[in-house]
């Protein structure tokens, strides 16, 4: 009979990547099992492909709220869960009662699970939520993330980077922004490295709390430089655009993230957080632990 796996993670652009990981480990040990996905449905949509996830679901299409307090689960989330031979849920609040609700037939293996490596932690946190299954998956060689993207999706982003004049080769991405201030590097690094190597054009990514720096970054620019601000998208499409850059260099965010799970050689840059946990992994990632003060 074919194992069907919820996993279930609310978590930023980056965690949610990660989870690529361990899906795949899912379906190595067991290929014949189908994994669906809940979260931010733009975020778990990025794990959709032939070899992670069958589907994806909004957290919101179902009574999540109820899985906390004193009062029974929804009947809807209830049905839904009964579906699914596993379910595991990356919570900040994981505990036996939560495990309870979740478990909606009594044959299920359920799983609440931290949806964070714990203070101190000191290896990547990839290895983190392998530790999830460690009770019934034997995890072999531990995979790097993978985005999988569809022809037609790749097809679509080449046009739109035709259009806008970066047809040449290479594209190097840049994403000058981070969710935070305190992972902000010098945009004097963002510089160098981009004279370390020629580019045809620049591919710039603005996510919603990245304008300031974006707008600093491009000031800097010489007038002739070809270049396309992307802002707005939803991941997926983001995503496509990147496959078609020849490099990556960005702060510790989300973007940096996708792009080395696209496989694209990635230079980031950390201050704040520690490399050692949450660094993109990918085949040609190279970290720059910056020993400087943010920028402001």
């Amino acid at each position: 009979m074919t194992e069907r796996w919820l996993m279930i993670r609310n978590g930023a652009v980056g965690d949610t990547i990660l989870l690529s990981v361990l899906i795949q480990a899912i379906r190595a040990a067991r290929p014949d099992t189908e994994v669906d996905v809940m979260g931010v449905l733009e975020r778990v949509e990025l794990l959709i492909g032939e070899n992670l996830a069958r589907a994806a679901c909004d957290a919101e299409r179902i009574r999540l709220d109820t899985l906390y307090g004193g009062g029974p689960l929804h009947p809807d989330a209830q049905s839904f869960f009964a579906g699914y031979s596993h379910v595991l849920f990356f919570t900040a609040n994981p505990d036996s009662a939560l495990e309870s609700k979740l478990r909606a037939r009594p044959d299920q293996w359920v799983r609440a699970y931290p949806a964070l490596p714990p203070p101190g932690y000191a290896h990547h946190a990839s290895r983190h939520y392998l530790g999830a299954v460690a009770d019934c998956i034997a995890v072999g060689r531990t995979p790097n993330p993978v985005i999988q993207l569809t022809d037609r999706e790749r097809a679509e982003a080449a046009d739109e980077l035709r259009a806008r004049g970066l047809t040449g080769a290479p594209i190097a991405v840049v994403h000058p922004g981070a969710g935070s201030r305190a992972k902000l590097a010098p945009l004097d690094e963002f510089e160098r490295e981009l004279d370390r190597r020629p580019h045809a054009g620049l591919l710039i990514v603005e996510g919603p709390a990245d304008a300031d720096s974006v707008s600093a970054f491009t000031s800097r620019l010489p007038a002739e430089t070809t270049r396309w601000v992307v802002r707005g998208r939803r991941l997926r499409s983001l995503a496509a655009l990147l496959s078609h850059g020849g490099r990556f260099i960005g702060n510790d965010s989300g973007p940096a993230h996708l792009a080395a799970a696209l496989g694209l050689p990635v230079t980031v840059f950390f201050i704040a957080s520690d490399p050692r946990v949450w660094a993109p992994l990918g085949p040609l990632v190279e970290v720059r632990r910056l020993e400087v003060e943010p920028s402001a």
